[in-house]
C-alpha cells in the first residue's frame, strides 16, 4: 500500500465519517486513543501492538487485528488532545491501495457536563477488483468505528 498524508483526505475517491459524542473528558479519550496497548479493552480488536505502546509523534507504528484483518500503520500526525491521525501501509487483505484514517476530538461539554464529540474520517482508494464490495467495506468501517467509541463511553465510565 501507499502511504499518504493528511491531506489524502482532499483528494481520496472514497471519504466517509462518523460522530459520536460520549460523555468524558477531551483528555480522557486523548489517552484512551493514544494508549495502543489497551484498544483490545474497548475496540473490536484481538490485538494491538504499537512502537511505542502510546503513540505521541508521527512516524509511530502499530499493528491491528480485526476479525480476519490485519493492518499495519504508521502515525501521520498526532497533535495532542485533538488529531490522530494515521496512513495504512499493509495488510493481509488486498482490497486497497491508499488508506487513512483520522481521529478529531471536540471538547462538546455544555451546561455543566463534560462531553466530547469524537470523529473518525476514513479515506480509501480501493484496487480494482474491490470496487464492487466498496460500499459494504465503507459501512463496514463507519460501523465499527462508531461502535468502538461508544465501548470507549462504556470503557471510560467503568474506570470512574
Amino acid at each position: 500500500m501507499q502511504p499518504v498524508d493528511v491531506g489524502f483526505v482532499d483528494r481520496a475517491a472514497h471519504v466517509v465519517r462518523t460522530d459520536v459524542d460520549i460523555d468524558a473528558s477531551i483528555d480522557e479519550v486523548w489517552e484512551a486513543l493514544a494508549d495502543n496497548t489497551r484498544w483490545v479493552d474497548w475496540f473490536d480488536c484481538s490485538r494491538c501492538t504499537a512502537s511505542p505502546g502510546i503513540w505521541t509523534a508521527a512516524g509511530d507504528t502499530r499493528t491491528i487485528k480485526l476479525g480476519p484483518l490485519t493492518v499495519d500503520e504508521i502515525a501521520v500526525e498526532i497533535e495532542a488532545p485533538n488529531c490522530w491521525a494515521m496512513t495504512l501501509v499493509r495488510s493481509n487483505l488486498f482490497v486497497w491501495t491508499r488508506g487513512l484514517e483520522m481521529v478529531e476530538l471536540f471538547d462538546t461539554s455544555r451546561d455543566g457536563e463534560t462531553r466530547t464529540e469524537i470523529r473518525w474520517t476514513g479515506a480509501f482508494e480501493f484496487h480494482p477488483f474491490a470496487r464492487p464490495m466498496t460500499k459494504m467495506i465503507l459501512g463496514r468501517a463507519v460501523d465499527t468505528w462508531g461502535q468502538g467509541f461508544e465501548n470507549l463511553a462504556d470503557h471510560l465510565r467503568s474506570r470512574r
